[in-house]
């Protein structure tokens, strides 16, 4: 509990820092500014894509338009975050209880089913749920997500919606999953853990939500959008925040890396970045065949960690995207202790970000996250031929006792 104590102190600290730097009023939802100024850009009759400035640049689907529209709506600044800040609280809360929920063991699980009545009986009293609890609430990029405005905890939830809704309510799971997808692409990565005929239904409600959102869009702000929206991609896929006051992402990182051993620092980022995204693409393919009888939660979690840490942008607030797959982690009965002991690592490195120096940082976040999503692909890896023995042995023996 001490730990636990100095982990929530080490968020208010980083918060305290961030005000520092960014004191109010003046960079209240600062980032969601850049968001209303592409809708007043929309309203005079301009692209909300015209802005090619990585930062401040609109970089959203057209559709996240309709959310942003709806947050114009409610007035002025203090009324708007009321209102934003609510949502996105009660995002965090929901993530927190689909988690929690979602890793119990359900009778009918084929790897848990025996131990599902135990489970039930002393999950209320495991301590690691209370930990997760102050884990997730505690944790400083979620203060920093919401002070600037960001939409990153809507697109959280729709991830842990996504994936826990799957098996019983698949319609909404794949409605998530497109909300998600129509306010930052990369919630589509989510669809490879519905790659088997039983989860049609998810991808019958993400086509039909993401088709109706589309519409609404078109209709509203108009077609010319997606094309804009695409052109602006374009032009700035290879478009990389470098150096001390740069991203968190792996391509940064190993750019600092270069510039520290006095190799090359230019020219290779663009190549680099498409072989890492291909790297990533195969290990998710790798962990869908792996995963295909067993160990979904930790599936998951390798998916998620993976959305995070592949793009060429990776700022601050874009690591409360992990929050749902260290909770599963942490939580789940398919998780192992090495992987429980990473991912307490890993929120306490995130947590510590903020104390250390632009260049320490940047060779640790992104790193411990890449290690902990190769440790949880490698778990997968020992545990199919185990699980593959295993069902050998069942269907030998109903073999056996089949009636001639």
């Amino acid at each position: 509990m001490v730990l636990l104590a100095v982990y929530v102190a080490l968020g208010i600290h980083a918060q305290v820092q961030h005000l520092a730097v960014k004191p109010l009023p003046q960079f209240l939802m600062e980032d969601y500014g850049y968001y209303a100024q592409a809708f007043a850009r929309w309203q005079q009759g301009q692209s909300p894509y015209a802005d090619h400035t990585i930062g401040t640049a609109f970089l959203y689907p057209p559709q996240s338009l309709l959310l942003v529209g709806g947050l114009e709506a409610l007035g002025p600044l203090p009324i708007k975050f009321a209102g934003y800040a609510t949502l996105s609280l009660l995002a965090l809360v929901l993530t927190i209880a689909l988690v929690v929920h979602g890793v119990r063991p359900h009778e009918g699980a084929r790897e848990e089913a025996l131990r599902a009545r135990a489970a039930r009986q002393t999950f209320a009293s495991d301590e690691r749920m209370y930990i997760a609890i102050a884990l997730a609430l505690g944790f400083a990029p979620v203060a920093w997500c919401l002070y600037l405005g960001q939409v990153n905890l809507f697109v959280m939830f729709t991830l842990a919606a996504g994936f826990y809704l799957a098996d019983r309510h698949p319609y909404a799971a794949g409605a998530a999953i497109a909300v998600g997808a129509a306010i930052k692409l990369t919630p589509v990565a989510l669809l490879v853990l519905m790659l088997r005929p039983r989860y049609l239904r998810v991808f019958v409600g993400f086509a039909a939500t993401l088709a109706g959102l589309t519409m609404l869009t078109a209709a509203i702000f108009g077609v010319e959008l997606f094309a804009d929206y695409v052109g602006t991609v374009r032009a700035l896929k290879d478009s990389f925040p470098l150096g001390l006051n740069g991203s968190l992402s792996l391509i940064n990182t190993l750019y600092l890396l270069a510039g520290a051993l006095g190799l090359p620092s230019e020219g290779w980022q663009g190549i680099v970045q498409l072989l890492w995204t291909a790297s990533v693409g195969a290990l998710l393919l790798g962990g869908a065949w792996l995963a295909r009888d067993g160990s979904r939660h930790l599936f998951f979690a390798l998916v998620a960690l993976g959305m995070t840490v592949v793009p060429n942008v990776l700022w601050y607030h874009h690591l409360v995207f992990v929050i749902p797959a260290l909770l599963t982690l942490w939580l789940s009965p398919q998780s192992t202790t090495w992987l429980r002991a990473g991912t307490a690592i890993a929120f306490a490195v995130m947590q510590l970000d903020a104390l250390l120096s632009p260049k320490l940082d940047k060779l640790t976040t992104t790193p411990i996250l890449v290690l902990l999503m190769l440790g949880t692909f490698a778990t997968l890896l020992v545990r199919a031929p185990r699980r593959l023995v295993l069902r050998g042995a069942v269907n030998q023996g109903a073999e056996v006792r089949r009636p001639a």
